[in-house]
């Protein structure tokens, strides 16, 4: 998905959005696995927490669950609740991948990776996924898609600047 150099990719493959970013930077793996694990609940979101809990709020009035916070104090494990979202997948130190659970017209996921390289340097990636349903799961993507460019490039450079800050 990602070309030699490029730092964000936007495809849209068997059925799927998918939006990309990724950043190369020195850091500790298990500094940026456990600030991406520690996101959301009573902690927030490092970015723009107020937009998050506007779509919480939004999704509470439709019909969704809204932001339920976590119902883990520790640590994730797979399958717990995390504001809008459930745990799927949980590789510790390597990979959290997140499912929606907003009142939306498709499905959607979010999901980050982190891959060690030699001298220090770390590659996190952070990947949204929309598999949406009908004409209106089409017409949500890209109503939405200045937001969520927005509020994802804004997320992965705060889990960057936080990560550096340890």
């Amino acid at each position: 998905m990602w070309n030699k150099g490029e730092s964000s990719f936007r495809i849209k493959r068997e059925g799927f959005f998918i939006e990309g970013q990724q950043v190369v930077f020195q850091a500790e793996p298990e500094a940026v696995y456990r600030i991406i694990s520690g996101l959301g609940g009573k902690r927030g979101w490092l970015y723009l927490n107020w937009l998050w809990k506007l779509r919480g709020f939004i999704d509470k009035l439709v019909g969704g669950p809204g932001l339920r916070g976590c119902n883990s104090d520790n640590k994730l494990a797979e399958g717990d609740l995390l504001d809008f979202y459930r745990v799927e997948t949980l590789v510790p130190g390597n990979i959290l991948r997140l499912k929606a659970e907003l009142k939306a017209p498709g499905l959607g996921w979010m999901e980050w990776r982190i891959n060690p390289k030699a001298k220090g340097d770390v590659v996190l990636r952070q990947i949204a996924y929309f598999a949406p349903r009908g004409l209106l799961g089409f017409l949500y993507w890209y109503i939405l898609l200045p937001s969520h460019r927005l509020v994802f490039k804004g997320l992965i450079m705060a889990i960057v600047r936080k990560a550096r800050e340890i």
